[in-house]
Protein backbone atom coordinates (compact mmCIF):
# COMPACT_ATOMS: atom_id res chain seq x y z
CA UNK A 1 0.00 0.00 0.00
CA UNK A 2 2.08 2.93 -1.39
CA UNK A 3 0.27 5.32 -0.12
CA UNK A 4 0.97 4.35 3.55
CA UNK A 5 3.94 2.94 3.36
CA UNK A 6 7.49 4.56 2.78
CA UNK A 7 9.53 2.16 1.66
CA UNK A 8 12.47 1.55 4.20
CA UNK A 9 11.00 4.77 6.19
CA UNK A 10 7.65 2.81 7.49
CA UNK A 11 7.77 -0.79 6.44
CA UNK A 12 9.02 -1.93 2.83
CA UNK A 13 7.40 -2.18 -0.54
CA UNK A 14 7.30 -4.56 -3.62
CA UNK A 15 6.31 -4.87 -6.70
CA UNK A 16 2.57 -5.91 -6.86
CA UNK A 17 2.46 -9.81 -8.40
CA UNK A 18 6.08 -10.10 -8.23
CA UNK A 19 6.22 -13.12 -6.04
CA UNK A 20 10.18 -13.07 -5.58
CA UNK A 21 10.19 -9.30 -4.60
CA UNK A 22 7.43 -10.09 -1.88
CA UNK A 23 9.42 -13.05 -0.73
CA UNK A 24 13.23 -10.44 -0.65
CA UNK A 25 11.01 -7.87 1.42
CA UNK A 26 9.57 -10.16 3.69
CA UNK A 27 13.15 -11.70 4.67
CA UNK A 28 14.32 -8.46 5.24
CA UNK A 29 11.28 -7.54 7.38
CA UNK A 30 12.37 -10.31 9.90
CA UNK A 31 15.90 -9.65 9.70
CA UNK A 32 16.95 -6.74 9.02
CA UNK A 33 17.67 -4.83 12.24
CA UNK A 34 16.30 -1.68 10.83
CA UNK A 35 13.05 -3.17 10.66
CA UNK A 36 12.15 -2.42 13.65
CA UNK A 37 12.33 1.09 13.08
CA UNK A 38 10.59 0.80 10.39
CA UNK A 39 7.77 -0.71 12.37
CA UNK A 40 7.93 2.05 14.87
CA UNK A 41 7.36 4.77 12.22
CA UNK A 42 4.74 2.78 10.44
CA UNK A 43 2.64 2.46 13.63
CA UNK A 44 3.03 6.33 14.55
CA UNK A 45 1.91 7.03 10.62
CA UNK A 46 -0.70 5.01 11.33
CA UNK A 47 -1.73 6.55 14.69
CA UNK A 48 -1.22 9.88 13.20
CA UNK A 49 -3.86 8.70 10.43
CA UNK A 50 -6.79 7.50 12.37
CA UNK A 51 -6.91 10.03 15.29
CA UNK A 52 -10.58 10.94 15.15
CA UNK A 53 -9.79 14.10 15.99
CA UNK A 54 -7.53 14.57 13.11
CA UNK A 55 -9.74 13.33 10.58
CA UNK A 56 -12.72 15.23 11.80
CA UNK A 57 -10.78 18.56 11.79
CA UNK A 58 -9.86 17.35 8.35
CA UNK A 59 -13.33 16.97 7.11
CA UNK A 60 -14.64 19.78 8.43
CA UNK A 61 -12.24 22.05 6.27
CA UNK A 62 -13.27 20.13 3.03
CA UNK A 63 -16.85 20.72 4.03
CA UNK A 64 -15.83 24.45 4.47
CA UNK A 65 -13.89 25.09 1.71
CA UNK A 66 -17.16 23.09 -0.58
CA UNK A 67 -19.61 25.91 1.03
CA UNK A 68 -17.33 28.62 0.58
CA UNK A 69 -16.82 27.39 -3.69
Amino acid sequence: MPELIEHEVTGLLATPGDGDALGAALKRALTEPAATRWAVAGRARIQSMGDPKRHLDGLLTIYREAMSA
